[in-house]
């Protein structure tokens, strides 16, 4: 078994959280993790590692990294789910991740500008990510995926975005649904 931390409901400004052991992560009555408009919120470079019950909001715009929320780097088997996302440059980011699963989230940007927006969940060189039951709005593109094979988008709603609801390039054996 892996440590569970229970955070209570407050609103945290800590910086670039970084997640680097197994752990189960649960937000009590939606604690706020702030970015302040200027930090990635939380980069988690361990594997089984879940993050529920939190509001993350104002990760910072940077246009030479990709500021997330949630940034899953290198990472199999963890799960992101039960979260509110507001106003965050990326709301979810996985790159080169594994059997993830992103579930029942909420993700709302109020962007006007593509150039000043990211996407709401972001995969690049990924496979067998499950995304379903999540609600995307106000972002760049609402769900986008590259370089990903045999992965799941079900029952997502994706809607009042700047681009796309669903942008997929070099993607192949994967369920739209």
């Amino acid at each position: 078994n892996f440590d569970t931390i229970i955070i209570k409901q407050n609103n945290y400004l800590e910086g670039t959280l970084i997640i680097d052991k197994q752990l189960t992560l649960i937000g009590e009555n939606f604690p706020v993790l702030n970015g302040e408009a200027k930090n990635q919120i939380i980069i988690v470079k361990s594997s089984n590692v879940k993050i529920s019950g939190f509001i993350f909001k104002n990760s910072g715009v940077s246009f030479l990294s990709d500021n997330s929320a949630i940034n899953l780097d290198n990472v199999t088997n963890c799960i992101i789910e039960n979260n509110k996302f507001i106003n965050n440059f990326f709301a979810v980011y996985l790159s080169k991740s594994s059997n993830c699963k992103i579930i029942n989230n909420q993700i709302k940007s109020n962007s006007t500008k593509q150039t000043f927006s990211g996407n709401g969940i972001h995969l690049w060189n990924c496979r067998d990510i499950l995304i379903e039951g999540n609600r995307i709005e106000g972002h760049r593109d609402g769900i986008y995926l590259e370089f990903v094979k045999h992965s799941q988008i079900i029952k997502n709603i994706s809607k009042n975005n700047l681009r796309y609801g669903l942008h997929f390039m070099f993607s192949d054996s994967c369920l739209y649904k």
